[in-house]
């Protein structure tokens, strides 16, 4: 772990930014302050001040390429392990993540990556994030999934899972606005029984009335990001325990729900799911036990309030 109290070099880049993710501190340096703002944009929730700092990312950005410094340093098979070898293609000497089509190779001790820059940020940081993690002596697992905390502390996180379309990040919207702290709209951290922040703006398809600001998703899609804290949404905590799981359905004509038992549950998560995959019972087991001890239920959403409606009274 790196002291706090150590400061950043004086080589020509801008002023760092702290990013709590996965309950680490990442603090990140670019020598462009308007990549500093786009990144801002997609990571709204600044960590002000902390007492550590896990691991830094300097980027310079150069002709279509950007060269990462990583403190401490990690290799390519520390940053992309085997178990994600899904979402990655392994070519000789680099590594593709198949989702964005960012390819990242290493020379002389840092890493060179190929790709838009804000995407290649946006790969680096949750694969940073969970490295820093592993050198602690955690396994989180990672589902891409939406997490939300109620005002009450001892209410527990509610986790929304769902395909691409099925109104996760609109609900996200909704329950922010009616006070719901955001945990996070993308990345789902789990480690034991406990929610783990990701927090990123909202990326949603329609320009909300809220100030937002256009990006283009690892996908290739046009979203307006917005702050969920500028929707009415608290801060969030770094963790809190778990209390319900929703599997998203197609929407329909009004809500639906259906109690699901934890072996269920636990089969609609895998395709959520974006670690372990290299053992799959295993990971299996471990999402089973994880949904015995919680609420969960399988809902095809209606109207936007009316299904937060129904969400909130769930568990």
């Amino acid at each position: 772990m790196l002291e706090d109290n150590l400061r950043m070099e004086k080589n020509g880049h801008g002023s760092p930014i702290r990013l709590r993710l996965l309950d680490q501190v990442i603090e990140v340096c670019v020598d462009r302050e308007e990549i500093l703002e786009e990144l801002g944009a997609v990571y709204p929730a600044r960590e002000p001040s902390a007492d550590r700092t896990d691991a830094r990312l300097r980027c310079a950005p150069d002709s279509g390429r950007c060269r990462l410094e990583i403190e401490p340093s990690a290799s390519l098979v520390d940053l992309f392990p085997l178990e994600l070898g899904e979402r990655f293609e392994r070519l000789p000497g680099e590594v593709r993540d198949r989702l964005s089509q960012i390819g990242f190779r290493q020379e002389n001790g840092t890493l060179l990556a190929h790709g838009p820059l804000l995407r290649t940020l946006d790969v680096a940081l949750l694969h940073l994030s969970l490295l820093s993690a592993r050198r602690r002596g955690r396994d989180p697992i990672l589902f891409h999934g939406a997490a939300f905390a109620p005002p009450a502390p001892q209410g527990g996180v509610l986790m929304l899972f769902g395909v691409s379309g099925a109104g996760k990040s609109t609900l996200a919207a909704t329950l922010s606005r009616e006070g719901m702290a955001c945990l996070s709209d993308e990345i789902v951290g789990i480690e034991e029984d406990q929610v783990l922040a990701y927090p990123r703006a909202i990326g949603l398809r329609e320009r909300p009335q809220e100030t937002s600001r256009e990006y283009v998703s690892a996908r290739g899609e046009r979203k307006y990001l917005v702050d969920p804290r500028t929707l009415g949404s608290p801060a969030a905590p770094a963790r809190a325990r778990a209390r319900t799981i929703v599997l998203l359905e197609p929407y329909g004509p009004h809500v639906e729900a259906l109690k699901l038992q934890a072996a269920d549950a636990a089969i609609g998560l895998l395709p959520h799911v974006y670690t372990g995959r290299d053992a799959p019972a295993v990971l299996l087991l471990k999402l089973i036990t994880f949904c015995s001890t919680l609420e969960c239920w399988k809902v095809r959403p209606g109207s936007p309030v009316e299904t937060t409606t129904r969400l909130r009274s769930l568990g």
